[in-house]
């Protein structure tokens, strides 16, 4: 028989193990993704529009398929797909391969970035689930900025190729971790087929937008790391700065004090969506303007977001929490 993950401490193996699935996969989700459109031009817009829209055509699927199936398959299976796309574009040839594999990975990081919410959740006792709900993110946020800047690295010193090779196994590896994973089983709910469970949380729709300023500002600067390689240490530095900044405690927190009980998994998967939201619009921006204009853009995007979170942000949270 095995044994039942739910352990009286944050910590518990399951957790461990669903933190590392998620700091694996997240790094090797934005690995190649500040890099994918190089090739493309200006035509790179419509390849991360494609990769925008399959993230959220995927979102109102999210609670139906973590009811009606396994949560550990809504998690692998997405993933393990993602990680085909990735290694497609070695092969791919033409702008429309290019489009086609956009979309199906927009689709599968948003099933999976929203089951692995689920996940987090389900392998942590209910009094610790705060506490799991912002070291979970801190994890996923630290791989997201390790993968992106150990994709900048392999890119310079070899090529593409390398890139998506190296992010396929490290995503591998964060399969591996959450197929170790005991999942305590959910009865049924008869959810819909499509609603904004486990998508979006009304409430936060502020605090939602301001992550998403804040993470286009991110995209941004991470395609200019790319473009210009000199200034790897400028913009490389404002990025990682304000990626960590998204996993700070009271952003997090921020979120879970917006939703009623039920809502938890909701509000946190709302927040990964303005993240990877943002970061795909600020590489479209990127792609699509040159990086004079694009370097403007994301320095009064991010000073627009910080004084949106003192003015704007903070006071909707105190008069709207509801924890």
């Amino acid at each position: 028989m095995k044994k039942n993950n739910i352990e009286h401490t944050q910590l518990s193996p399951g957790f461990r193990r669903m933190c590392m699935a998620g700091f694996f996969l997240h790094a090797a989700a934005y690995m190649p993704f500040p890099l994918l459109a190089v090739g493309l031009g200006s035509e790179g817009v419509y390849f991360y529009l494609l990769m925008l829209a399959g993230l959220f055509l995927s979102g109102p699927f999210n609670a139906y398929l973590g009811d009606a199936c396994y949560r550990k398959s809504v998690f692998v299976w997405p993933a393990a797909i993602l990680l085909v796309a990735l290694f497609g574009y070695i092969y791919a040839d033409g702008l429309a391969e290019w489009g086609a594999l956009a979309l199906i990975e927009g689709a599968c990081w948003g099933l999976t970035s929203a089951a692995g919410v689920t996940l987090s959740i389900d392998v942590t006792e209910s009094g610790n689930r705060t506490r799991a709900n912002v070291a979970y993110a801190r994890w996923n946020c630290i791989g997201m900025a390790v993968g992106m800047f150990l994709g900048f690295w392999l890119y310079w010193q070899y090529a593409i190729t390398v890139v998506l090779y190296v992010a396929t196994v490290v995503g591998v590896l964060g399969i591996l971790e959450a197929s170790r994973i005991h999942v305590p089983f959910r009865a049924p709910m008869g959810m819909r087929l499509c609603n904004l469970d486990r998508f979006i949380l009304p409430r936060a729709w502020l605090p939602a937008l301001n992550v998403y300023l804040l993470t286009l500002a991110c995209g941004i600067f991470a395609s200019l790391v790319v473009w210009e390689a000199d200034a790897f240490w400028l913009y490389g530095l404002l990025l990682l700065v304000m990626i960590l900044l998204l996993s700070a405690v009271p952003l997090v927190r921020m979120f879970v004090r917006l939703s009623q009980h039920c809502q938890r998994g909701t509000s946190n998967t709302t927040l990964n969506l303005a993240i990877d939201a943002g970061m795909i619009s600020g590489f479209a921006i990127a792609s699509w303007q040159p990086n004079e204009t694009s370097l403007y853009i994301g320095s009064v995007t991010a000073a627009v977001s910080v004084l949106m979170f003192i003015m704007a942000t903070c006071p909707y949270y105190k008069n709207k929490r509801v924890r």
